[in-house]
């Protein structure tokens, strides 16, 4: 796409990077909410082998005040998944580490946009939208007119 420069020449656009769609599905993953902070994948990953894990994430905080580290294992299917939440928790080291399911997340779409991809319906102007005694056009309460010099 030929684009208009700075000094009026025309240039090249660069191209977009495709857009990444691994946060549109759901994970099949099991969070792990409270481990030491020198905890590894490998270590997720080992913990949870007999249940085949496809992959870690380990969080470590960047706070030096925070010791909040949690880690995700994911799965290939549900029945792994499944299979592995009914231990309840599992063993990093010489230490039980309670486990839970994986909460989704709230789908991040750009403003304006609603699941199904269509627009969202403009909002409506009422006269009630300002603020009671406010004249909505100049922020002054109604009846004062024009601010004196």
């Amino acid at each position: 796409v030929s684009v208009p420069t700075a000094n009026g020449v025309h240039g090249d656009k660069p191209a977009r990077a495709p857009r990444d769609t691994s946060r549109d599905t759901p994970r099949i993953s099991i969070y792990i909410p409270s481990i030491p902070k020198d905890t590894t994948p490998e270590a997720i990953k080992e913990a949870f082998a007999a249940f085949k894990p496809t992959g870690a994430f380990v969080h470590k905080s960047a706070s030096k005040t925070s010791e909040t580290h949690y880690a995700f294992a994911d799965f290939a299917d549900d029945a792994s998944m499944e299979s592995a939440l009914k231990l309840g928790s599992i063993l990093i080291g010489d230490t039980s580490f309670p486990i839970e399911r994986r909460k989704p997340q709230a789908l991040l779409l750009p403003r304006g946009r609603t699941p199904s991809g269509s627009s969202a319906p403009a909002p409506t102007a009422t006269a009630s939208a300002a603020p009671s005694g406010r004249s909505g056009r100049s922020g002054r309460p109604r009846g004062q007119g024009t601010p004196s010099s």
